[in-house]
């Protein structure tokens, strides 16, 4: 049973910042000796992010636990209909209540072991270098590592720009 008020999905905007997001490594391939190019590449990254986090697809209707309470008090003050509320309490959701705790135990777990693999990535390719960078693998590996850190810093910025 979804609120009345909740957010709409614009499958129109989702699907623009998937094409956005898809064009950025073209930009950022072609325009290797252009730093406008690479500028506008880096800001589409943002840019699609906050598209398809405004479009509201992958969204439950029911977005915080304010919400689920309203609706419930709502349900309850009808009358004759109370004992046949949809959700009483959290748990009948589904949800567990340690469940935030471990998300947020799994965020800081998954930034400590990036920000390791940066340094040792770091040091892998410094030590190449120094030896005459006669080898790819290091630069490749650095490479994967940074992309992971962007996707990392990205979805924080996401989390933390919905409360």
């Amino acid at each position: 049973m979804a609120l009345p008020n909740a957010p709409k999905k614009r499958y129109s905007l989702f699907v623009l910042g998937m094409l956005l997001l898809l064009s950025v490594p073209v930009m950022l391939i072609l325009g290797t000796h252009n730093f406008l190019i690479r500028s506008i590449g880096t800001c589409a990254i943002f840019g699609s992010l906050y598209l398809i986090r405004i479009s509201n697809v992958k969204r439950s209707p029911y977005t915080t636990v304010s919400d689920i309470e309203q609706e419930t008090q709502s349900t309850k003050s009808v009358g004759h209909f109370a004992h046949h509320a949809p959700f009483t309490t959290i748990n009948d959701l589904g949800v567990d209540p340690r469940s935030a705790k471990r998300t947020v135990r799994l965020i800081w777990v998954v930034g400590v072991v990036l920000l390791l693999l940066t340094v040792i990535s770091l040091l892998y390719l410094q030590r190449d270098e120094a030896n005459g960078g006669n080898e790819g693998w290091p630069l490749v590996l650095f490479v994967i590592v940074v992309i992971a850190d962007a996707v990392y810093a990205g979805y924080l910025a996401i989390r933390f720009s919905q409360r």
